[in-house]
């Protein structure tokens, strides 16, 4: 987990063989592996599998939490009302409304039911360009289920709906951080930046598609330049790491978060009018200022936030 936020940080730097170096000591000596099938990663009955590096690790019934954001209620479990947000269920669904009893009827029969903010995927440019013969799109773009049409698209690859194992603000879900899948695409972007698509490049990128696509002519992008696999790694992090809280940063340590957010159509929220050029940036928090003002000397706009 060191390791794979050094080579972040080396990338982000742009120093391409620092990163390079860092993720090949991942992939060869630690004993981390891809596994084979993509949904298998995601499997909520095999949390500890071979590709997780590390994970925030929940536990179900440990009771005597409180939580001040919340004064007058009681929450059962590790402050878990927090992972709740990362395990996404169905709400306010079926698109048609005359279904909904069906639907909740449908669910119950499963240990299942309306009873959380469900993950929706907020992009309507995600969901319109997620290959359709990506085998990752089953775990990325759920608008049905069950035989219902729903009312928006949801991401499914961190749902846990059972009730008896998973029950709202008790969760025993881990919320993913770091694996492997991340790091084979980070050792291909170093590759490329430092010396083009060659054959090392291409391997590491290949071995993430080939899980993808059932199709060699699918998944192989041999022949594309040093821009064209640039480019197609823009991609291919947000089909392969959906939701799993890397996507901002790649943004910005390619330089186009701006003209990203900007260009996107949202289906709740407005991120593409409120974001401004400064958000590529974090403000210094209050704390820090507070014990030291002189830090707004040089910038008293405090990065364009005040």
């Amino acid at each position: 987990a060191a390791a794979i936020i050094m080579a972040k940080i080396y990338m982000k730097q742009k120093q391409w063989q620092l990163g390079l170096t860092k993720c090949e000591e991942i992939i060869n000596q630690s004993p981390h592996t891809l596994l084979a099938n993509y949904n298998d990663v995601f499997d909520p009955f095999n949390e500890y599998n071979a590709e997780i590096i590390w994970s925030l690790d929940f536990a179900k019934d440990i009771e005597g939490i409180f939580d001040p954001a919340f004064p007058g209620r009681s929450f059962a479990g590790n402050n878990s009302w927090r992972p709740s947000m990362f395990n996404p269920r169905l709400r306010d669904e079926p698109k048609n409304s005359d279904e909904r009893d069906a639907l909740g009827a449908a669910l119950a029969a499963r240990g299942e039911a309306f009873n959380g903010t469900g993950l929706q995927v907020a992009s309507k440019d995600f969901a319109a360009k997620f290959p359709l013969n990506d085998k990752r799109r089953e775990l990325n773009i759920v608008d049905n289920y069950l035989g219902f049409d729903l009312v928006f698209p949801y991401m499914a690859k961190f749902w846990n709906l059972e009730l008896d194992r998973s029950p709202r603000f008790n969760h025993s879900d881990n919320r993913m951080v770091f694996r492997l899948g991340d790091v084979y695409l980070m050792a291909a972007e170093c590759e490329n930046e430092l010396n083009g698509p060659t054959a090392k490049a291409l391997n590491y990128m290949h071995a993430i598609r080939k899980r993808a696509y059932d199709d060699q002519a699918d998944w192989d992008i041999t022949g594309v330049n040093q821009q064209e696999f640039r480019e197609a790694m823009y991609d291919e992090r947000k089909w392969e790491l959906a939701a799993e809280c890397h996507r901002r940063y790649d943004l910005i340590r390619w330089g186009i978060l701006l003209d990203v957010v900007q260009n996107l159509e949202y289906r709740f929220w407005q991120p593409n009018v409120n974001i401004k050029p400064y958000h590529v940036k974090l403000p210094i928090p209050l704390q820090e200022l507070e014990l030291n003002p002189a830090l707004l000397e040089s910038d008293p706009t405090n990065n364009g936030y005040r």
